[in-house]
């Protein structure tokens, strides 16, 4: 799925460049999924959400099973049971310490442009927390509290910042990665970074393991082969063992065909049986893969990958009260299969009014009032209970009005109305599409609100005419552009490649955005106006962006290969091609990477 541009204004290019390069390597190497909606404002992302619709699922009671027995019999017998069997309410805390390089080179017949490269490097704890299980699955809080985060010498702490928030993961009991629940701080790069490490951790082991095994498995770049083997370090209670990744079968990426590439290195841990989890893991794997950057040619992006990880100190604690009902009405992002929700089926509907039957809009805000002021640990609570709003505001219109009051008054706080924006675009109706274009469009709210509001936007999937007019207003005066009306000419480009209708002046949304570029170069907005294009990912842009791949401004010719990073079209490709070989600006041949799939990748 393609994916839109959002840019908090504040936030600097160079860690943007970031963490763009970085989600590149580990989309194509180590099983980063690029394809996500970034929706700053929400908890979830509804259109590739495995969205459960189940609110009332009972959590399995905190009960610490006896120390098993000891011996390799015993080990063996525990493992058909589930190596991952420890209780709900059991927390591991990890030292975390691991390093990330990349490097990209792009040839065409003899011509090879210089090789360029980033490295990162994250350390901190990693807390894993079970926050609930179900026959055959088992559900993972996970967070990096205190992370931080250090390229080409320079601390990146507002990036690190946003990867602390909890997460959730819903993985099988052989340790397999379903799907990903993220919180509403995660920004695209967050979201592909700590997918790209959580799965980094996913050990595989059958209940009919062996001493060596084979498994096919999924991660976020595709489907693959690994071999797994037991080590000699294997004693009574822990099992030591060693995967090594053999070949892709297929990736997400590449659905014609699956580019040449060679996985290396290789991944070691320790599950302990006495706490019926991962202990310890080391991991150094490197993952080699050239790609056409335009097919029928003989140009090509060779990119390297290599991640090193080291996983230390775990240790058991029981976290009482962790999860109050099952978080499994989450909406989860798919680890590779994309599942579409469909918001006008009556079936839905049907099954809304009866399970939300007495819930009230007072009563939901008061819960989440609650369960926000309790901390991290409630995360899973709060998203449960925003998926419950927007049903709520689906079947019950009249709350909308109620609401829209509540969120101009300040009447429920930042962080409530955060999740209600969520809400209110997840529900998607004329009159919620309404509530939220009047909450942006007021100067009376605050300015962290409108922004939020701006970016529950994103995840409209049929917008109204009047969306695209409240949109239009907020971007008249390019000169003013600020979180506020940057992040609206960025959600009007995504509008406008969602929907050709004809608005009210007889043009599109994409025809109203075409005209918007002679006000942006007079006001010095062009970067940001090549953005919203961009997430248009319309083939109609290509002639009014091409002019600008020769601007003398790099930054303006960054952002252009940017914008044709989305459209799978000869031309743009072709376009590309000659700015990854031969711009003389570094940051301008790195940033062609991401669209050498045809899918425009993270932006």
């Amino acid at each position: 799925m393609n994916q839109p541009k959002d840019i908090a204004m504040n936030t600097a290019s160079d860690t943007r460049r970031l963490s763009r390069l970085l989600a590149l390597g580990l989309i194509l190497a180590l099983g980063v999924l690029a394809a996500v909606t970034m929706l700053p404002s929400a908890p979830g992302v509804r259109d590739h959400a495995e969205a459960d619709t189940e609110f009332t699922e009972a959590a399995v009671p905190l009960a610490f099973p006896p120390s098993a027995p000891s011996g390799r019999t015993a080990l063996a017998a525990t493992r058909h049971a589930g190596v991952y069997h420890a209780p709900v309410g059991s927390r591991f805390v990890f030292d975390l310490d691991y390093r990330i390089g990349i490097d990209m080179s792009a040839t065409k017949g003899n011509d090879t442009a210089p090789t360029s490269g980033q490295k990162l490097h994250g350390r901190g704890q990693l807390e894993l927390t079970v926050a609930a299980r179900r026959p055959g699955e088992i559900l993972v809080m996970a967070q990096l509290p205190d992370l931080t985060l250090e390229a080409a010498g320079s601390n990146l702490d507002e990036t690190a910042a946003g990867w602390r928030a909890p997460l959730f993961v819903k993985m099988t009991e052989d340790g397999r990665p379903l799907g990903h629940a993220f919180d509403a701080q995660h920004d695209v790069g967050a979201r592909n970074m700590l997918r790209g490490l959580l799965c980094l951790l996913a050990f595989v082991v059958p209940p009919d393991a062996g001493d060596q095994w084979e498994v096919e498995s999924t991660d976020d770049t595709g489907t693959f082969v690994a071999q797994y083997r037991l080590l000699t370090a294997s004693g009574a209670h822990t099992m030591a063992l060693q995967r090594t990744r053999d070949r892709y079968l297929t990736m997400t990426r590449f659905p014609d065909e699956t580019p040449e590439h060679t996985l290396g290195g290789r991944a070691c841990a320790r599950i302990d049986d006495r706490l019926g989890w991962l202990s310890h893991a080391d991991v150094d794997e490197s993952c080699d893969v050239v790609i056409p950057i335009v097919h029928d040619t003989n140009a090509f992006l060779s990119v390297r990958t290599k991640i090193s990880l080291e996983l230390t100190g775990a240790d058991r604690v029981a976290v009482e009260g962790l999860v109050q009902e099952n978080p499994w009405d989450l909406p989860f992002v798919a680890v590779f299969t994309a599942i579409q929700s469909d918001n006008g089926d009556a079936g839905r509907i049907a099954s809304l009014t009866r399970k939300l039957d007495g819930v009230t809009l007072h009563g939901l805000l008061s819960e989440l009032q609650a369960v926000l002021a309790a901390g991290e640990a409630s995360r899973a609570k709060a998203l449960s209970i925003c998926v419950k709003l927007a049903g709520l505001l689906t079947i019950k219109p009249e709350a909308i009005g109620t609401l829209l009051d509540l969120i101009r008054a300040n009447g429920i706080g930042v962080d409530v109305a955060m999740y209600c924006h969520a809400a209110l675009a997840q529900a998607g109706t004329p009159a919620a599409q309404t509530a939220l274009t009047a909450i942006l469009a007021d100067p009376s709210v605050p300015m962290v609100i409108r922004r939020s509001a701006a970016g529950a936007i994103y995840d409209i999937e049929a917008p109204t005419d009047s969306v695209f007019d409240v949109l239009s207003a907020q971007v008249r005066d390019m000169h003013a552009l600020n979180e506020v009306s940057g992040n609206s000419l960025l959600a009007f480009g995504v509008l406008a490649g969602r929907s050709d209708a004809r608005l009210g002046d007889g043009r599109t949304g994409l025809d109203r955005l075409l005209a918007m570029e002679t006000s942006a170069r007079n006001a010095g907005a062009t970067e940001a106006w090549l953005d919203a294009l961009g997430n248009s990912r319309q083939p109609a842009i290509l002639d009014r962006v091409m002019p600008y791949l020769d601007d003398s401004d790099a930054r303006v010719r960054q952002r252009a290969v940017v914008a044709l990073r989305g459209i799978d079209t000869p031309g743009a490709a072709a376009a590309i091609e000659h700015r990854a070989m031969h711009d003389a600006d570094l940051q301008v041949r790195i940033v062609h990477g991401p669209v050498l799939d045809g899918s425009g990748g993270a932006r």
